[in-house]
């Protein structure tokens, strides 16, 4: 049981940080008081600097009026500024898959899909599901799956309708 409390810590202090993990591990404590509350930064009486840094076209040089002078000058190297510039762009170069290739993965994935025992791997996808949706550990089940021939598209497959996907949130 102590072995798994630590485990819970170090994944609370990689996730949430150590804040989240004293929390869980020291001794209670008095309620923190509220903070009183802030003047927006516009009723600020330093509000003025701050209205001059957001208009300024040149941030970096109202942070550090020195700064062009020390990236010109060549005392602060700064890699593709002052320093290990090139003056012709290497193209990006692009994977091009050829058609053939593609034609072939498809033609192995289809025989794999028919040689193996369908059931099985079925069973193995709805067993990795099943353990998605709960606190029991996926590795059997993934082993197991993948012992049934189950392709990786089918087991991320499974463990997204468990878990969802990643929606990005707008925020303005």
């Amino acid at each position: 049981m102590r072995k798994f409390f630590i485990a819970v810590c170090a994944i609370l202090t990689m996730t949430a940080g150590v804040g989240l993990a004293q929390e869980f591990t020291s001794t209670p404590r008095v309620a923190p008081q509220p903070e009183p509350p802030r003047a927006p930064v516009e009723q600020n009486s330093n509000s003025s600097w701050f209205k001059k840094f957001m208009a300024a076209p040149n941030k970096l040089q109202l942070l550090n009026p020195a700064a062009p002078q020390q990236y010109g000058s060549g005392a602060q190297v700064v890699v593709g500024v002052n320093r290990f510039q090139t003056d012709e762009e290497k193209p990006i170069p692009i994977l091009r898959v050829d058609p053939e290739i593609e034609r072939t993965q498809i033609a192995r994935l289809h025989a794999l899909r028919a040689r193996r025992d369908s059931p099985k791997a079925q069973a193995a996808l709805v067993e990795i599901e099943r353990r998605a949706r709960t606190t029991e550990n996926l590795m059997p089940a993934i082993l197991t799956a993948v012992e049934a021939f189950a392709t990786v598209g089918e087991i991320s497959d499974a463990l997204r309708r468990a878990f969802g996907e990643y929606q990005e949130s707008v925020v303005i």
